[in-house]
């Protein structure tokens, strides 16, 4: 399973997450507790997710946990699907 560390940012369709690799990630369902400028560490999944279609920006990603990064990009609150 990748995991992706990054920034929540407003995406026009979709949330996004900008990655520290650089690359843009679409997702469609984050936890609504997260803001833009959040930071954030992805599990992601590995099978491509439904909603790929709708979401316009980026890649589109489904993710199995997901983990507010606080102070020093130390875990603060972890999400995750069953």
């Amino acid at each position: 399973m990748e995991t992706v560390q990054g920034t929540v940012q407003a995406g026009v369709m979709c949330p996004l997450v900008a990655g520290d690799n650089g690359e843009v990630y679409a997702i469609d369902d984050l936890p609504q507790d997260l803001q833009p400028g959040d930071r954030v560490l992805l599990e992601v999944a590995p099978e491509p997710p439904d909603f790929g279609a709708m979401c316009d920006q980026g890649q589109a990603v489904d993710w199995r946990r997901v983990t507010r990064l606080g102070a020093n990009d130390q875990p603060a609150r972890t999400w995750s699907k069953q």
